[in-house]
C-alpha cells in the first residue's frame, strides 16, 4: 500500500471516530438536561403575555372607548336663552301659536313673505272627530282649502291697483305687498298636537342629546332642533334624502358619523345629536351668530354667505323680510323662527336621561354582530337595541360589522338613549 492510501485512509477513521464521539456526547445531554417547569395555577400578573382581560382574549383588540357622544356625567353647561333679534319678533311670535295653539288639521292661508299676515282660516277638525284619518277625508279637507284658497287670492286680486285701508295695515303700509299679496298665498297647518307627540317621541333621547350639546359648548336648548327637523322621528328620511332626528344629508354626515353598508349612524339620534353639535359649532365659528348658525344648517353655508353679500346685512330678520333667494325660500326664512319659538314654548320640558350606563367598544376588525355578543357576553338582542345604526344587513342577514364602528353596550341591561 502506497504512502498516500495510508493517510487516506487515518483522514476517514478520523472523522469517523469524531462522529461517534459527537453523537455520544448529545445523547447524553438529552438524557440529562433538567425538565421543563409546569404551569402554576394562581393569579396572573400584570406582566405576563396571558393576562389579558376576557374579551381581549376571545377577541383580540376590542378595547373600551370614550366617544364624545356619550352624555357628559352632570351637564357640563348651562342652558343658555337664544337670542330672538327685534326683526324676527313678529315671526317668532307667528310660530308660537302654530305650534302651541293652533290644532293639527286648522289650515292657515297666509301670506309667504310676511305669515303673520293671517287672509284666512279654514277648520277641518270636524272631518276627523270620530275614526281615524283616511284618504276620503284628507281630500276633502284639501278641497275645502283649495277653495278658500281661490277666494282669497280672487279678493286680494281685486285690491291689486288700490289697496283697501285693512290690507295695507295687515302689511304696515307697505303699498308693494299689499298689492302683490294675491301671489304670495300658502298654506300652513296647526302643529299644536304634532308638537305635543314630537316630545313624547323625542323623550328617551332629548335629554342625553342636550347633555351632549352642553358637552360641546353650545346652549342646550338647540338640541330641540330635532323637533323642527323630524318631529323627533330617528328612523325618517326626507325626499331629499336627509336621514335621521336631525336630517343629515350623506355627503355632511361622512364628516362625522359612519355611513356603509349596514351602518347608518344617521339612525342613531345620540351619535346624529353629537353630529349636529359639532356641525352647529363649525358654523357658529363661521357666522358668529346663532341665527345665522342655524340658518346655515338649513340652507347650506355657501348659500347663506352669497345672501348675506346680496342683502348686504347680517340681521336673519331683515334676510328673511327681503324675500326668497335662490333655494332661500319659505323654510330658510322661518327656520330659525320656528326653533326660537318651540324652544320657547317647551322651556318648561324635562326628558329623562338614559344613557348614562352604556359603554362602547371599539372593533378592531369586520366582525359578525353574533361574536361581538359572544365577546362581550351580551344577547344580540340588547346589542341591536342599543345600536340603532346597525341596519338589516348586519341586524338580520349576518354581514360584519365594519373595522372601527364603536359598539354601544348597555350595563346591567339599562335602556340606553339610543334606543327611543
Amino acid at each position: 500500500m502506497s504512502a498516500k492510501s495510508h493517510k487516506l485512509a487515518y483522514f476517514l477513521s478520523g472523522c469517523l471516530a469524531g462522529s461517534i464521539i459527537t453523537g455520544t456526547l448529545f445523547f447524553v445531554w438529552l438524557q440529562t438536561r433538567p425538565p421543563k417547569p409546569e404551569a402554576k395555577e394562581g393569579p396572573l400578573t400584570a406582566e405576563s403575555p396571558q393576562s389579558k382581560p376576557e374579551e381581549e382574549a376571545k377577541c383580540p383588540g376590542l378595547t373600551a372607548a370614550a366617544p364624545g357622544w356619550l352624555p357628559a356625567s352632570g351637564d357640563a353647561a348651562r342652558v343658555k336663552k337664544l337670542h330672538v333679534p327685534r326683526s324676527l319678533r313678529k315671526r317668532v311670535n307667528f310660530w308660537k301659536s302654530v305650534w302651541g295653539q293652533r290644532a293639527n288639521h286648522v289650515h292657515l292661508l297666509v301670506d309667504q313673505r310676511r305669515p303673520w299676515v293671517v287672509h284666512k282660516i279654514v277648520d277641518c277638525r270636524r272631518l276627523f272627530k270620530k275614526g281615524t284619518p283616511t284618504k276620503k277625508k284628507e281630500n276633502q279637507c284639501g278641497y275645502w282649502v283649495a277653495r278658500a284658497k281661490k277666494k282669497v287670492i280672487k279678493k286680494l286680486r281685486r285690491q291689486r291697483r288700490r289697496p283697501r285701508r285693512a290690507l295695507l295695515k295687515a302689511y304696515g303700509r307697505n303699498r308693494r305687498l299689499a298689492k302683490t299679496a294675491y301671489k304670495n298665498v300658502i298654506k300652513v297647518e296647526g302643529r299644536k298636537e304634532s308638537l305635543e307627540k314630537a316630545l313624547k317621541r323625542g323623550e328617551p333621547f332629548m335629554a342625553d342629546v342636550e347633555s351632549v350639546f352642553a358637552g360641546v359648548g353650545l346652549p342646550a336648548s338647540l338640541a330641540r332642533m330635532t323637533i323642527i327637523e323630524s318631529l323627533a322621528h330617528p328612523g325618517v328620511e326626507s325626499s331629499r334624502g336627509a336621514v335621521g332626528a336631525y336630517q343629515f344629508v350623506a355627503d355632511t354626515a361622512r364628516y362625522y358619523l359612519m355611513i356603509r353598508d349596514g351602518v347608518d349612524e344617521r339612525l342613531d339620534p345620540l351619535r346624529a345629536g353629537w353630529a349636529a353639535a359639532r356641525y352647529l359649532k363649525e358654523l357658529h365659528k363661521q357666522f358668529r351668530s346663532w341665527p345665522l348658525a342655524l340658518t346655515a344648517y338649513n340652507t347650506g353655508p355657501t348659500r347663506l354667505n352669497r345672501l348675506i353679500k346680496r342683502r348686504r346685512t347680517r340681521d336673519i330678520g331683515k334676510l328673511a323680510d327681503r324675500g326668497k333667494y335662490g333655494s332661500f325660500g319659505f323654510d330658510g326664512q322661518n327656520y330659525y323662527a320656528q326653533i326660537a319659538a318651540v324652544v320657547e314654548l317647551t322651556a318648561k320640558f324635562n326628558g329623562r336621561p338614559n344613557n348614562h350606563g352604556t359603554k362602547a367598544y371599539r372593533l378592531p376588525r369586520p366582525m359578525p354582530l353574533a361574536e361581538v355578543a359572544e365577546c362581550l357576553d351580551v344577547p344580540i338582542g340588547k346589542l341591536i337595541a342599543a345600536n340603532p345604526a346597525l341596519t338589516e344587513p348586519i341586524a338580520l342577514q349576518g354581514t360584519p360589522v365594519p373595522e372601527g364602528y364603536l359598539m354601544a353596550v348597555p350595563e346591567d341591561g339599562s335602556e340606553t338613549a339610543s334606543n327611543p
